[in-house]
């Protein structure tokens, strides 16, 4: 099963959300709407933040479980940058 984009309103990481559906993606560090499909770009910065925010919730922080979608794309990136490093180490040998 593939699954979509979820929607900034169904994610942990939208917050702040006001009577008008806007809030902030804690993420990004952009304004959204609850009905927005997630926009995140997956850079490094990104990467490094969904990882450390589900590091912190795996660990017992409180909040909620980050939306699978969104890790499984951080991962993406990690290893999309793991695999590009080693393939600039080979060429440098």
């Amino acid at each position: 099963m593939v699954r979509s984009k979820p929607y900034c309103g169904e994610c942990s990481f939208f917050k702040y959300e006001d009577m008008f559906g806007y809030g902030v993606c804690c993420i990004s560090d952009m304004e959204q709407r609850c009905d927005d499909e997630c926009s995140l770009q997956y850079t490094d910065k990104e990467i490094e933040r969904v990882l450390h925010h589900f590091q912190k919730w795996h660990r017992g922080s409180k909040g909620e479980q980050p939306q699978p979608y969104i890790i499984g794309k951080a991962i993406d990136g990690v290893i999309r940058v793991l695999r590009q490093k080693r393939r600039e180490n080979e060429a440098d040998i």
